[in-house]
């Protein structure tokens, strides 16, 4: 019982520390913003889902959730086709020199950002991509590239070679095993590359801000820091239902498919 009453009581303290500052954001965003400034942790007087309103009319949120919807989207959609397509070469196909490109592909996934910045800023100039959609989209795509080819290949390795042997037995080509056999069997592998990179491209901050000028592309992470800034004094009430905007749909998002996470993520190590 004693055991019993201390684990419940550790849960219960991290539950707090880690939910804590996400319910403060959310109440506070229903407030105004001489209430937060004054009474920071109290219950607001009378809620303000106008807050969230505003946001979108005075704060052109609107504008940029679109342009954080169409990057991730964009993103994780052409993340899976080319990672897939390139695990499904690693692991299935032979060919000369695949274990070192296999490893020349998870190095990536120990190199920081940080490094790529500057060459990668004078290239997309170079290449006249600066300042578009796809000046995030495509680095987006090549960051995570180790990591879903990582997930995706340990997947494939555990799928029976009988099921490709039939195949081809049968008449199916390579691009055909592909598409009707081995991708409907890694959906589970599928499913955690897109979770977990959504959560990603969606909260990036540091790419937006470096790589688009345009307020009219500016991503919601990227927004959000020019309205904290402002010169003329900061709304905290929209600034933090712009900040719930933000974090709401991912954190849905996780704790409905959480359990595709976990178990992606495990089966693809043990299986791998």
């Amino acid at each position: 019982m004693k055991r019993s009453a201390l684990r419940i009581s550790f849960l219960s303290i991290l539950a707090t520390i880690m939910f804590g500052p996400l319910l403060w954001l959310f109440v506070s965003s229903l407030k105004t913003s001489d209430e937060i400034r004054e009474k920071p942790f109290a219950l607001p007087e009378t809620p303000r889902f106008e807050n969230y309103s505003n946001a979108f009319e005075q704060g052109n949120f609107d504008r940029y959730v679109f342009n954080s919807v169409l990057v991730t989207g964009a993103s994780v959609l052409g993340l899976i086709v080319v990672s897939s397509l390139a695990a499904f070469a690693l692991s299935r196909l032979e060919f000369r020199g695949k274990n070192f490109l296999l490893l020349l592909f998870l190095v990536g996934m120990v190199i920081p950002t940080q490094t790529y910045l500057l060459p990668l800023f004078h290239e997309l100039r170079i290449i006249g991509l600066f300042d578009t959609y796809f000046a995030l989209i495509l680095p987006y795509i090549a960051f995570e590239l180790p990591f879903a080819i990582y997930i995706m290949h340990a997947f494939f390795l555990s799928l029976p070679k009988d099921l490709e042997d039939s195949a081809r037995i049968d008449g199916c080509s390579t691009l055909g095993i592909y598409f009707h056999i081995m991708l409907p069997l890694i959906k589970p592998a599928i499913a955690t590359v897109i979770i977990v990179t959504s959560l990603s491209f969606w909260n990036e901050f540091l790419l937006a801000s470096w790589y688009i000028n345009d307020e009219d592309l500016a991503t919601l992470p990227r927004a959000l820091s020019s309205f904290a800034t402002r010169r003329h004094g900061v709304d905290y009430s929209l600034l933090l239902a712009g900040v719930s905007i933000l974090t709401l749909p991912m954190l849905v998002l996780y704790l409905v498919f959480q359990r595709h996470i976990i178990s992606g993520l495990t089966a693809g190590a043990v299986k791998g």
